[in-house]
């Protein structure tokens, strides 16, 4: 299988590349624009097939591709390459406007491809324990950063749709009954989002999301709750199980690679054989874009308060 990885950015080199390179199964091409890291990373990884632009990646027909672009470019990419019949795997988001997001998934569909999105978390070992746990009635999840704030936009599909896509997938049902509180500097940072929480229900199930990206910490921690449990997971790494007021502690060996407790392993491994099945599954897609329009209600909901706050009182 001829898989090209386009965009060879930090997520391509820390994440992608050193568990797509080793596999003996597929035969590796380069694509970005930066010709230095180009040549470096095909020395590095003694690749042969490189190209600087589609038109040169199209003569070299790749079968699939691992597309880690700038978000920006997302669109524009990946409808090239289902045009050229190629299966995608993107990195979240599909785009910043959700306009965008639904024509690319309705593109994938229409020309009989897969496409796929990077949703690491919910492949990740310990993550997946919590999704097996019989009914759960409450889960919280945060993931904050050291003095990032960013637009509306940016935060929310960038960055807080890993929570709003895991909280989604823990739920037993789709999302209802969304609300949201948000805090959006003013002065110098004026416009810029630096913590935003949601909360919905689904059925008698709860979820709550918080993202600090002005926070003294980077910092991630999913706790789950059930009738007489509470599971807590922080950094993907380390679990505390309780249960009628009892701890257990679960990990990893010591020579776990990180690259598998985070799920990248196994997301890969998921997405080569969905591009294997009999038959493309278009349900990948679709439930991710489910993600994508309660990012688009999160970022409207902040957006509505900030036009509230801005009108004067009369």
């Amino acid at each position: 299988m001829r898989i090209a990885v386009i965009g060879l950015g930090d997520i391509a080199q820390k994440a992608y590349l050193p568990l797509l390179s080793r596999r003996s199964d597929i035969e590796l091409i380069l694509c970005s624009r930066n010709a230095q890291t180009l040549r470096s990373l095909g020395q590095q990884y003694r690749i042969e097939h490189l190209a600087s632009s589609l038109e040169d990646l199209a003569r070299l027909t790749p079968q699939v591709a691992f597309v880690h672009t700038a978000t920006a470019a997302h669109v524009e990419v990946a409808s090239a390459l289902l045009e050229m019949g190629v299966d995608v795997y993107l990195d979240k988001p599909i785009a910043y406007e959700l306009a965008a997001a639904e024509r690319l998934v309705a593109l994938a569909r229409a020309r009989g491809r897969l496409l796929m999105l990077g949703f690491n978390r919910r492949c990740a070992p310990l993550y997946r324990t919590l999704a097996e746990q019989p009914d759960p009635h409450l889960a919280l999840l945060q993931k904050h950063r050291v003095g990032q704030p960013a637009g509306i936009r940016e935060f929310v599909f960038d960055d807080f749709i890993h929570v709003v896509d895991t909280l989604r997938w823990l739920a037993p049902s789709e999302p209802t009954a969304l609300a949201v509180a948000a805090r959006v500097e003013t002065g110098k940072r004026a416009g810029l989002l630096a913590h935003v929480s949601v909360q919905f229900k689904a059925g008698s199930f709860t979820g709550l999301g918080l993202m600090n990206r002005d926070s003294g910490a980077s910092e991630e921690c999913l706790e789950l709750m059930a009738a007489g449990s509470k599971w807590r997971v922080e950094n993907l790494n380390q679990a505390s199980e309780h249960r009628q007021g009892r701890e257990q502690r679960h990990g990893f060996e010591d020579w776990t690679p990180v690259l598998r407790r985070r799920g990248f392993e196994a997301i890969i491994e998921q997405f080569l054989a969905a591009v294997r099945a009999p038959e493309v599954d278009h349900r990948w897609a679709e439930d991710a874009l489910l993600t994508h329009r309660l990012c688009e209600q999160i970022v409207l909901a902040i957006e509505q308060q900030q036009q509230t706050q801005a009108v004067p009182p009369a």
